[in-house]
């Protein structure tokens, strides 16, 4: 079986999948309260590696063009992205009387250090997935030229780098894991290349890759479970990559058929991704106005009204822009 064999079919499941995970991110920024809450918060951690995975599964076929024009669209997806959420804080500022402190932001020299060398801070928020997957690219556009064919074992590497340095930070008492491993080389590349050695192995027709998503999804589940009872509350948990792997072992073992969940997910995963911050915010400052901001009912219906609006803000957005700069 041939590169190009492995991906001729779309891959339904996928696409629900991505659905799904952007779902899940909604669900880690407006959480559910109680037992039910804590549980989906767990397997919620799960959906940014998914969705690097599923970039690094499906980057075994591009060739550099295509590299750069993925590039180039993520490029104009993260710059449109800042500008709306730049002018998303001023106006937001204006309410709330504090536009010198945003201004302060966006001209501080740490803000900027952290943004390009970390990926962190306010100014890129939850759009840090934007610019790593765009380094991810970047870095395969490298590898694949210099002729590295070394994807397992530098994402082990890598993984094994991540939790060496969050195991550092524990015995030193230092909480934020996120500000030195939510980044480009601890956790975009190794989930990035993990998806890329789950394509070869499909391409190999390894066996091992039939009913493995039983054992990844069941050890995934009982990490992140350890993870967080004994630890604490972490962006992504060591479970998160099983769960993660099982999801898209899910998708190969079983591609699906398509339906309307597995077409939004394929249209608008990414979109759902981007704007849900700012719908939720909008959905947030409404229910203050109104005085139902701690009301119980509309806590557990938040996620679902946040989906909803960033969907259908996410379908007028793009039917804003010419679709050819998009594909």
């Amino acid at each position: 079986m041939t590169y190009s064999e492995v991906m001729i079919k779309r891959n339904n499941t996928i696409d629900f999948l991505r659905f799904v995970a952007a779902f899940l991110v909604v669900l880690i920024h407006s959480p559910l309260p109680g037992t039910v809450g804590f549980a989906i918060e767990i397997a919620a951690r799960a959906a940014v590696p998914f969705f690097f995975m599923v970039s690094g599964y499906f980057s075994i076929t591009i060739n550099n063009a295509k590299i750069i024009k993925r590039i180039q669209r993520l490029l104009f997806m993260l710059i449109g992205s800042c500008l709306f959420y730049f002018l998303w804080s001023l106006i937001s500022s204006v309410l709330h009387h504090n536009t010198t402190e945003v201004i302060k932001r966006y001209i501080s020299i740490r803000e900027w250090f952290d943004t390009l060398v970390l990926q962190q801070g306010s100014i890129l928020g939850h759009l840090w997935f934007l610019l790593v997957l765009i380094l991810c690219y970047v870095a395969m556009f490298w590898l694949k030229n210099a002729g590295i064919k070394l994807t397992c074992g530098i994402a082990t590497g890598l993984v094994f780098l991540h939790y060496a340095v969050k195991v550092s930070l524990f015995m030193l008492d230092i909480t934020d894991f996120s500000y030195y491993t939510r980044n480009f080389l601890m956790t975009g590349l190794p989930m990035f290349l993990i998806g890329k050695v789950i394509a070869e192995l499909k391409v190999k027709r390894c066996d091992l890759l039939k009913k493995s998503y039983i054992f990844a999804i069941a050890v995934g589940a009982v990490l992140s479970l350890a993870e967080r009872i004994l630890v604490r509350q972490a962006d992504m948990y060591f479970g998160s990559i099983f769960l993660a792997a099982g999801f898209l072992l899910i998708s190969i073992t079983y591609p699906g058929n398509d339906n309307k969940i597995s077409s939004l997910g394929r249209e608008y995963s990414e979109y759902i991704y981007i704007f849900h911050v700012f719908v939720l915010e909008f959905v947030n400052g409404c229910a203050a106005v109104i005085g139902v901001f701690k009301n119980s009912l509309f806590i557990y219906c938040r996620p679902i009204i946040v989906l909803v609006l960033s969907l259908l803000l996410s379908v007028a957005i793009k039917l804003c822009f010419c679709r050819e700069v998009l594909k």
